[in-house]
């Protein structure tokens, strides 16, 4: 066994990598602290081309990617400085086999297990530090049969809390519901949803694909005041779970619950009216 001690070992190549091999059933042993240099910035593009010069890059712009040109063995770290949307599939397996929406701070680990194939070994979000849910302004149901609550939820989110306080409509039937979407649009059909009242002079119960129904008014002075719930439950097809209770202004009680299949990630939620327009009332979504 012999031992070379050096500052500075150097490939007979200029332009050819340094291999180090133990020989043998031996491997390479590191004594002391591994150092990794840190790289220039790289500007996102699609692909997005990670740099020879260091193992850990600073992502800069907003361009979304679907691949990256890298070199096969190379085991590197990304940080993000904006918002940006990287896409699942051959050339990067993302965890959970789902697309990933990034944030300023956002971290990843990956490893080039071919070239231009990079297995994302590790995801760290700046979300995931924080505790409770991201409360989105409320808006307001006032006219329209239709209100766009958020075009914003990521693609992270696996559970989303609506909340409905006087929302009621110009009709005794406006039975207010809610709508799903993704980046196709909104989806109107497809939902499996069974909802009612509990009251001592009428009470009903009913079905929709239509929506997510809220509440099951029978009267032009109907109100609802609650919380409903979506749950994700199947990520690989998009697969929504949705439950919740609310109070009519006339002691009532309003119950809904169902599922729905997305054609892709959720990212967008509209409360709308099955009969005639809003008059009254907020909506607001969270999520977490």
């Amino acid at each position: 066994m012999s031992t070379v001690k050096t500052d500075a070992i150097t490939a007979v190549s200029t332009n050819g990598d340094l291999s180090l091999d133990g020989l043998g059933t031996g491997g390479v042993s590191i004594a002391s602290t591994l150092k990794m240099t840190k790289g220039g910035d790289i500007a996102s593009a699609s692909p997005l081309v990670i740099d020879t010069d260091g193992n850990y890059f600073d992502v800069t712009g907003t361009t979304n990617f679907a691949a990256m040109t890298v070199e096969e063995g190379n085991f590197f770290m990304l940080q993000f400085d904006g918002a940006l949307t990287i896409t699942h599939g051959s050339g990067i397996e993302l965890p959970g086999a789902a697309n990933l929406t990034t944030a300023a701070g956002d971290r990843l680990i990956c490893y080039a297990t071919a070239a231009n194939t990079v297995e994302v070994m590790s995801v760290e979000t700046e979300a995931a530090a924080s505790t409770g849910l991201t409360v989105l302004a409320e808006v307001a149901t006032t006219s329209g049969s239709s209100v766009a609550l958020t075009t914003a939820i990521p693609s992270t989110a696996t559970f989303v809390v609506i909340n409905v306080i006087g929302v009621s409509g110009d009709s005794g039937s406006a039975n207010p519901g809610i709508q799903l979407g993704d980046s196709g649009g909104l989806e109107t059909s497809g939902y499996l949803t069974t909802f009612g009242r509990i009251v001592s002079t009428t009470p009903a119960i009913g079905d929709s694909t239509a929506s997510f129904v809220l509440a099951n008014h029978n009267a032009t002075s109907d109100t609802t005041d609650g919380v409903y719930f979506l749950s994700l439950q199947d990520a690989t097809n998009n697969v929504w779970c949705f439950q919740g209770l609310a109070r009519g202004a006339t002691t009532k009680i309003y119950y809904s619950m169902g599922s729905k299949a997305l054609s892709a990630e959720l990212d967008r939620i509209t409360i709308i009216t099955l009969n005639g327009d809003f008059d009254a009332g907020v909506a607001s979504v969270s999520y977490m």
